[in-house]
Parts: C-alpha cells; sequence; structure tokens
C-alpha cells in the first residue's frame, strides 16, 4: 500500500524515538517534512497548555476555591481540548524560540560550534515528543473514562502532572541522544548540561510538586 508509507515511516520513527532514539535522531539528520514539524511543535505546545491547568488545579485546590473560568474549561471536555489545542498554538511559538533557543545554548556550551538555529529547535521539540505525548495519551484516555477533566482530576491516584513530570526523566536522556547525535559536541559537557542537570532540576520540581499536593490534606487534618 504505497499511499500509506509515508504515515507508517513517520509511525516507525516515533516508535524509534521512544525505544531506539539514536536511530531515531541519525535518520533525523536531514529536512524533515515540514508538516510533520508543526504537527510536532503543536502537540508540545498543547501538552505545556494542559500542564499549566493541572497547576491552576492545584493552586485552587490548596486555596480551596475554583474560579468560574477554570470551571468552564474544567468540567467540560470540549471547553478543556479546545484550550490545549487553541493555546497549544501559542505554548509552541514561545517554545519553539525561547525553549529552543535555550536547547541551542547548552549545545553551544557542550562544545558544538554554531549549531543550526532551525536544526537546534528541531531537535528540542523532537526529544519534547518523549514527555508531550504520554501526558496527552493520559488525558484522552480520562476523557473516554471520565465526565470531565475535574471529574478526572479529583479521582483517587490521579495526577496528569505526575505522570508527565516522571516522563520528563525519560527525555533528559533522549534529549543527551539527540545532542550527541545530531551535532559534535563533548560529551562528557553535553552529559552535564542535557542529562544530570535537567535531571536534578525535574527532581526538585517533583518533590515539591508532591509536596504541593499534600498540603490541602495537611491544611484539613
Amino acid at each position: 500500500m504505497p499511499g500509506f508509507a509515508g504515515p507508517i515511516n513517520s509511525i516507525m520513527n516515533l516508535i524509534n524515538l521512544f525505544i531506539r532514539p539514536h536511530t531515531f535522531f541519525s535518520e533525523r539528520r536531514g529536512q524533515p517534512d515540514r508538516l510533520w514539524v508543526v504537527l510536532g511543535a503543536w502537540i508540545v505546545g498543547a501538552a505545556s497548555a494542559a500542564d499549566q491547568i493541572d497547576k491552576k488545579l492545584l493552586q485552587a485546590e490548596v486555596k480551596g476555591h475554583y474560579s468560574e473560568s477554570l470551571l468552564m474549561i474544567t468540567q467540560s471536555w470540549v471547553g478543556y481540548w479546545a484550550l490545549v489545542w487553541g493555546v497549544g498554538v501559542t505554548w509552541a511559538i514561545f517554545l519553539w524560540f525561547f525553549a529552543g533557543g535555550w536547547y541551542r545554548a547548552r549545545l553551544r556550551w557542550s562544545g558544538a560550534h554554531e549549531p543550526d538555529k532551525q536544526l537546534a529547535r528541531r531537535t528540542y521539540m523532537q526529544q519534547s515528543l518523549v514527555h508531550a505525548l504520554p501526558a496527552l495519551l493520559v488525558a484522552a484516555l480520562y476523557t473516554v473514562q471520565y465526565p470531565s477533566y475535574l471529574d478526572a482530576w479529583q479521582a483517587p491516584g490521579f495526577s496528569l502532572s505526575v505522570v508527565a513530570l516522571a516522563m520528563l526523566f525519560f527525555s533528559c536522556w533522549t534529549s543527551f541522544v539527540g545532542a550527541t547525535t545530531v551535532f559534535q559536541t563533548n560529551v562528557g559537557k553535553a552529559f552535564v548540561w542535557f542529562l544530570v542537570l535537567p535531571a536534578v532540576f525535574y527532581a526538585v520540581v517533583l518533590g515539591a510538586l508532591l509536596r504541593y499536593m499534600s498540603w490541602p490534606q495537611l491544611l484539613s487534618a
């Protein structure tokens, strides 16, 4: 089925990103299809928008009060997904230029000589899919299981933020592999800038998040 060769190859490449990142980035050095670049950036932006909703819900739980706008978004799956994908466009643009720029700066500090801006941004977006896709897939799963995102959020044991943050640790590895595969870097420096320091940062954030989530129970005790 020649007509399906493109999509099938894209799916296989995406699987490689998760299980064989070195293979994925070795094959991504050429000029990619612009459509897939835009779609990937949009997915990463949508996941960032979803993360912002989680943060607002955490703040509301601690304060013991949900704003009308937050309820309107989280009590309707239509409202939730409309905001996630709509605001995700803005987040995609922001991350492409600023987070992609930060990725390029770390490449330079890792020994890469004047890394290509567009290639650095694409590599950043590609490695970000490792945590963005699972986060959105979890939300899609709860769309089927719960009547609203707020119901899913309040269900025992549910926390999309924790799931997304957990996948961030694996994205540190794919980020490191991408940096050392696509660009000529000093492996030792790249190990620090793309693996060690981000993992430590995410560990601190995750610890703070878990403590933050326990505050409502502590306050009501």
